[in-house]
C-alpha cells in the first residue's frame, strides 16, 4: 500500500473544517453591527473547488488496470458508502420523525439530498468517469500548448471576474443602464472556457502537477499572492453585498496558490501525522454528514 502524503491530507481535513465553518456561518452574530455570516461562508466555500481539484490531483494516473476494474474501484469506494449512508441517514429521519418511513418515500428522499446537500458527488462522478481519458489528452499536450492553454484559462478566468465586479458595481451604485452591461459582456466573449462549472477545477488537478516544471518558483510565488489575495478580498467584499458566480471566478488563481503552498508544507511529527491522516480517511463522511 502506497504511503500517504500527510500535505494532503491535511489539506484534506482543512477543506472538512471549511464545510463546517460554512454550514455554522449562518448561527454567528454580528460584530460590531457588522453581519458576519456573509464573510466566513465566502472565506470558508474555498472548499468546494479544493474538493475538485484534489479529486483530480489524484485521479490523472495512468491506469494501473483495466478500465472496467477502475470504474468498479469508484463504485466500492464512491456510490457504495454513499449509499449505505444515505439508508443510514433515512434510518436516523425516521426514527427523529423527520420523515416519512417506506421506500418510495426513501427514494424520494435521497433524489433531493444527492441533488440538493450532496450535489458534488453527482458532479463528480461524470469527472472520475473520464479521468482516465484526459489523463492520455493532456499527456499528449507539449509544455508549450500546456501553458498556452493555461493562459486561456487565466485570461478567460481574468474577464469572469471582471464581469462578476461590474455587476455588484452597478448593483452599489444603482446605476440602472448598468445592470444589462455585465451579461452582454459575457455573452459576447464567454467568461468560462470549458463549460460546467466545477469540471475546470477537477481538470486543474492535473495541470497543478505541471506547474513547477513549466514555471519560475518567482512566477509562481505571484500566482500564490495573487490568489490569496483575490480570495480574502472575495470574503471581505462579501460583507458589501458582493454576489459571486458558481464557482467563483476567484477561487481559480487561489486554489493554484493553496496547492503550492500545501505542496512545500512537510510534517515530520508520527503522532500529528497519524492524527492528520486519521481525519482525512473520514473527510468524505464528514462531507456527507454536514
Amino acid at each position: 500500500m502506497a504511503k500517504r502524503l500527510v500535505n494532503w491530507d491535511l489539506l484534506r481535513t482543512l477543506a472538512m473544517f471549511f464545510v463546517v465553518m460554512v454550514h455554522s456561518s449562518r448561527y454567528l452574530g454580528s460584530i460590531h453591527g457588522i453581519e458576519t455570516a456573509p464573510f466566513i461562508s465566502e472565506f470558508a466555500l474555498i472548499c468546494d473547488p479544493i474538493f475538485f481539484v484534489l479529486s483530480g490531483f489524484f485521479a490523472f494516473r495512468p491506469l494501473k488496470t483495466t478500465y472496467a476494474k477502475y470504474l468498479l474501484n469508484k463504485v466500492v469506494t464512491i456510490v457504495l458508502p454513499l449509499v449505505v449512508y444515505s439508508v443510514v441517514l433515512y434510518a436516523y429521519g425516521c426514527v427523529k420523525g423527520t420523515v416519512a418511513f417506506g421506500l418510495p418515500q426513501y427514494f424520494n428522499w435521497f433524489y433531493n439530498t444527492l441533488f440538493g446537500d450532496w450535489w458534488f458527488i453527482p458532479a463528480l462522478i461524470p469527472f472520475l468517469v473520464l479521468a482516465p481519458f484526459l489523463y492520455t489528452m493532456f499527456e499528449a499536450l507539449s509544455d508549450s500548448q500546456c501553458k498556452l492553454l493555461m493562459k486561456v484559462v487565466a485570461l478567460f478566468t481574468l474577464w469572469g471576474a471582471l464581469c462578476t465586479v461590474l455587476q455588484w458595481v452597478s448593483t452599489l451604485t444603482g446605476i440602472g443602464s448598468l445592470n444589462t452591461l455585465p451579461g452582454l459582456l459575457s455573452g459576447l466573449i464567454p467568461t468560462e472556457p470549458i463549460p460546467g462549472g466545477y469540471f475546470m477545477y477537477f481538470c486543474l488537478g492535473y495541470f497543478i502537477h505541471k506547474m513547477p516544471s513549466l514555471y519560475s518558483t518567482e512566477f509562481l510565488k505571484r500566482i500564490a499572492v495573487l490568489g490569496i489575495a483575490g480570495w480574502l478580498l472575495g470574503a471581505v467584499a462579501a460583507i458589501a453585498g458582493y454576489v459571486r458566480s458558481d464557482p467563483s471566478y476567484l477561487w481559480l488563481f487561489a486554489s493554484v496558490g493553496i496547492f503550492l503552498i500545501f505542496d512545500k508544507i512537510q510534517i515530520v511529527g508520527e503522532r500529528a501525522s497519524r492524527v492528520i491522516n486519521w481525519t482525512a480517511k473520514r473527510s468524505y463522511s464528514i462531507y456527507l454528514l454536514q
